[in-house]
């Protein structure tokens, strides 16, 4: 992350990544590369008194101001369906916000 990045936590296990003055082919390199970090590197946990790892993986959605939204809320809309089309589509994954994807959520 750079020092201008912004992350926060949006709700339980949703996180919202602002790189302010970035496009989305660069938004998608490091994103990807951070996906890529978080698959290499295993947690380590206690269950039942016993220690156990386990691999992290991400599915992110990216959506470009002022492209996809000129506002925070359709941005984080956009890139949630994103999200979800990632998860959909094999998970583990980072899925630019297009209006050519089908992209809504329970099919």
């Amino acid at each position: 992350m750079r020092a201008d990045d912004i992350i926060f936590r949006y709700g339980g296990e949703e996180f919202v990544l602002f790189f302010p003055d970035s496009h989305s082919k660069d938004m998608i390199s490091r994103v990807d590369n951070l996906r890529e970090g978080l698959s290499k590197n295993p947690v380590c946990m206690k269950v039942d008194g016993e220690l156990k790892t386990a691999s992290v993986t991400a599915s992110f959605g990216i959506a470009e101001y002022p492209r996809d939204s000129k506002n925070i809320q359709g941005l984080i809309e956009k890139a949630d369906k994103a999200a979800y089309y990632s998860k959909r589509t094999g998970r583990n994954r980072v899925t630019l916000y297009t209006k050519d994807l089908n992209m809504t959520e329970g099919e």
